[in-house]
C-alpha cells in the first residue's frame, strides 16, 4: 500500500491511520458515514466487551479510561491525549490528537468508535449529544440511556484463533543484522 498520509512522529508509533483512511475520505464523500460510525460502534463495543479482562471491567469506567486506555493509546500513537469524564447521565471524551482526525477531518467513524466504548463500559445505549471535531482537538459528547445495549460478536476462543499467526521458519531480524 502507498503511503498517502505522514503521521507525526509519536513515541513507539503503531498505529497506521493512513491505510484506511483514504477509504473513510471516500465513504464520508459518497455518504456513507453512517455505516462508517456502525463499524467503529460495533467494533470497539465487541473489543472492549471480548478482550479486556473481567477484572479491569470492574473498575469505573472514568479510571479505565483516563488511566489504562489514555496510556496505551497515547503509546500506540492512535491519539495524543484523552480526557474523560461523567456527569450525571452525562459523558464527554476530550481528545487531542487524534491519529485519523489529523489526517482527514471529521468522520463519522470515530463517533461510533467512542459510542461502542461507551456502550462496552456502561453496559447501556448511548446518544451522542454533540460532536466537535477539528485537526487538532474533538470533543464529544454523550448521553448514557437506561436501555441495556448488546451485541453479538465472536467469543475470546474464537477471536483467537481466527488471528492466530503460524509459526515462521527462517532467520530472526537480529540473526541477518
Amino acid at each position: 500500500m502507498l503511503n498517502y498520509f505522514k503521521i507525526r512522529k509519536r513515541r513507539d508509533t503503531l498505529y497506521f491511520g493512513d491505510i484506511p483512511a483514504r477509504y473513510f475520505i471516500l465513504c464520508e464523500k459518497n455518504g456513507f458515514g453512517n455505516e462508517l460510525r456502525k463499524i467503529g460502534k460495533k467494533w470497539m463495543y465487541l473489543y472492549f466487551s471480548t478482550l479486556v479482562p473481567d477484572a479491569l471491567k470492574r473498575l469505573p469506567p472514568e479510571d479505565i479510561l483516563n488511566g489504562i486506555v489514555r496510556k496505551v493509546w497515547m503509546n500506540i500513537g492512535l491519539m495524543a491525549d484523552l480526557s474523560f469524564k461523567k456527569e450525571g447521565d452525562y459523558a464527554t471524551m476530550e481528545t487531542n490528537g487524534e491519529g485519523m482526525t489529523e489526517l482527514i477531518g471529521k468522520n463519522s467513524f470515530l463517533v461510533g468508535f467512542h459510542e461502542g466504548i461507551l456502550n462496552a463500559l456502561y453496559g447501556k445505549e448511548v446518544e451522542t449529544m454533540d460532536v466537535k471535531q477539528t485537526k487538532s482537538e474533538c470533543c464529544y459528547r454523550f448521553k448514557i440511556l437506561g436501555r441495556d445495549f448488546r451485541l453479538e460478536g465472536k467469543n475470546k476462543k474464537e477471536y483467537d484463533r481466527l488471528n492466530q499467526i503460524p509459526p515462521v521458519e527462517g532467520l530472526t531480524l537480529n540473526e541477518m543484522i
